[in-house]
């Protein structure tokens, strides 16, 4: 006899030993054919429990069924009673069936879960490479990598840079850094020759996609060309990558991992460009996840959020660099003042992210070497995490409308077409006032509109007689004209 019990409560049962057909329980079979004593504990084989729980579930069913039939036998049809008795039989049996049916579920995923790989303890034997090493994401994972055993391969657009140099001198002889510029095709085949030259007895267990630049502008601020630089890198560059070095990869049944953005998937203004490389980097990795299925090949997407600040990866470029870009046209549009309002706004939101790598090098970690990879990662608060998930299930006038909501969306509208001044003069508000008078008894605001050498007359002469004055967002931009054009005569 088998009794079945957990470390601290019996089970009061005895079952007989699994077997591959289920039948209920009886008890005149089970005497003839349960023979031996033995003792398991089902926590550690949860298969004879599942076994018993089937056996328990089937009687519980006989068991309503054969009640049911004595109650028919004894109740008038279409009386009161009758009715009554069926319906309590009927709950009964839900009631039985159901935590049974929890039990199963629940003993189901165990049994699967055991036959699931486990996680690598370390990457001794394999190696891994990784593109864009040179700062970031990609840093921060060559050195968590060797440090848990594995040859990392650190590609880097400049191998005597600051980044590379630091690798170089943190870690062993067991990383290489490799000069690795994804847009070039020499450099490519150059470093996996490098890599099949140097691999070690396991082969090439992961290709880490990480290589990659983000830039800001609305589509009417960029060109052509800002597209397909920011598409030959993102994009462009992580498909030649993975067609040299998938052939290594699927030998050794290792990964592929892209990393990839919030913004594949999330339409957000000034992000054109950015969301167009990433949103076709994503249609790639999820083919090619397809087709590695068949051999063994695990391919993982990381979805991080806001982590400008954590990598110093956002370019930084004022509304002067993209009022300069603009033809005439466009300046009628886009007067001066929205777009420096707009570099601001976008500076600031980068700025209020995540300050550190950690939750994206712990997915990529997972990703490498986990038994059960994720497809994807999505690597933002949790509040976000709400929206991003219910995201893809909302209409779009819905998605659309979320921008609305943004007091900068407003602003944009209104600005939009507004009068600017001429490209060689800007309008002037000083708000100020002096020592010992109120806003209402005092000059509160002056407006002007000379010439840029003019202006730096007139600040001075400010500056000189009322100490306690401040500049508001116009004058500010004044100022930066001014020592714009100061510059401009001093080198010319």
């Amino acid at each position: 006899m088998i009794c079945l019990y957990h470390q601290e409560a019996p089970l009061l049962c005895t079952v007989k030993p699994p077997r591959i057909q289920h039948k209920p329980l009886d008890r005149s079979t089970w005497k003839q054919e349960a023979s031996g004593n033995q003792t398991l504990h089902f926590h550690e084989d949860p298969e004879i429990l599942f076994h018993f729980l089937c056996s328990v579930s089937c009687r519980i069913r006989s068991v309503a069924g054969a009640g049911l039939d004595v109650a028919l036998k004894h109740k008038p049809i279409g009386s009161d009673r009758h009715v009554g008795s069926m319906n309590t039989l009927l709950i009964g049996q839900v009631i039985g069936i159901i935590p049974i049916s929890a039990l199963l579920l629940f003993l189901l995923a165990k049994l699967v879960s055991r036959h699931r790989p486990g996680p690598m303890q370390d990457g001794r034997g394999y190696a891994v490479l990784i593109t864009g090493c040179d700062s970031g994401f990609g840093h921060t994972l060559a050195r968590c990598l060797h440090l848990k055993g594995f040859v990392v391969f650190a590609g880097c657009l400049y191998p005597e840079g600051i980044g590379a140099q630091s690798l170089s001198r943190q870690t062993s002889s067991s990383l290489t850094i490799l000069k690795l510029d994804v847009t070039k095709d020499e450099d490519v085949k150059q470093a996996k020759k490098m890599v099949q030259d140097n691999l070690p007895e396991k082969g090439l267990w992961a290709v880490v996609n990480n290589a990659g630049i983000t830039d800001w502008s609305e589509i009417e601020w960029s060109t052509f060309q800002d597209f397909h630089n920011m598409v030959d890198i993102n994009l462009f560059g992580c498909i030649r990558t993975s067609i040299a070095f998938l052939p290594l990869v699927r030998a050794a049944k290792g990964r592929m991992v892209y990393v990839s953005s919030i913004f594949s998937f999330f339409n957000c203004p000034n992000m054109g460009a950015y969301s167009v490389s990433k949103r076709g980097l994503e249609a790639f990795a999820d083919c090619l996840r397809v087709e590695m299925a068949s051999f063994g090949v695990k391919v993982s997407i990381i979805q991080p959020g806001n982590f400008g600040q954590a990598t110093n990866i956002i370019r930084m470029k004022s509304g002067l660099d993209i009022w300069e870009k603009l033809d005439d046209e466009r300046k009628q549009t886009f007067n001066r003042q929205y777009i420096e309002l707009a570099s601001e706004y976008f500076l600031s939101t980068c700025k209020a992210g995540f300050k550190d790598t950690a939750l994206v090098i712990n997915a990529m970690m997972h990703a490498v070497m986990s038994g059960q990879p994720k497809y994807r990662y999505l690597l933002v608060s949790v509040l976000d995490r709400f929206f991003f998930q219910l995201h893809p299930l909302l209409p779009t006038v819905f998605t659309d409308g979320v921008f609305s909501l943004s007091s900068m969306y407003g602003k944009r509208k209104e600005m939009l077409y507004a009068k600017d001044a001429p490209a060689q003069e800007e309008a002037l508000i000083v708000s100020w006032s002096p020592v010992g008078q109120s806003q209402e008894t005092g000059l509160n605001q002056l407006t002007h509109t000379p010439s840029v050498l003019e202006l730096r007359r007139i600040l001075l002469s400010f500056h000189n007689l009322v100490p306690n004055f401040h500049f508001s967002h116009q004058a500010s931009l004044v100022r930066t004209k001014v020592q714009t054009e100061n510059h401009r005569n001093e080198t010319g």
